[in-house]
């Protein structure tokens, strides 16, 4: 169902316009993958979106490349399946809020 759910919102994100870009990072302390799922820019910063297609738990990958490119970063988002909410300078969207980003 991720999956699927990733591509859905790759597509309304390539509708609006948006050049679409993924981000691996190795982590310092162990072998784990950092990813963030997608990357937009608008001007000369980046929008990092992370999409949770259930009940997520965290978001580290966001939180480490957010940390790591902070005077870069414009917006922060979490697409996920609940409603909206702004917390720790982090949009959380609902799906159909989408074609408005």
């Amino acid at each position: 169902m991720g999956y699927v759910f990733e591509c859905a919102i790759a597509q309304i994100l390539v509708a609006r316009g948006n050049n679409l870009f993924y981000y691996t990072m190795q982590s310092n302390t162990s072998n784990h993958l950092y990813e963030i799922d997608f990357l937009t820019s608008t001007g000369d910063k980046i929008n990092p979106i992370e999409v949770k297609s259930g009940n997520y738990r965290g978001h580290k990958s966001l939180d480490v490349f957010c940390d790591k490119f902070s005077s870069r970063i414009k917006n922060k988002y979490v697409i996920h399946t609940k409603d909206y909410k702004w917390e720790n300078g982090i949009h959380y969207l609902p799906v159909y809020m989408i074609p408005f980003l």
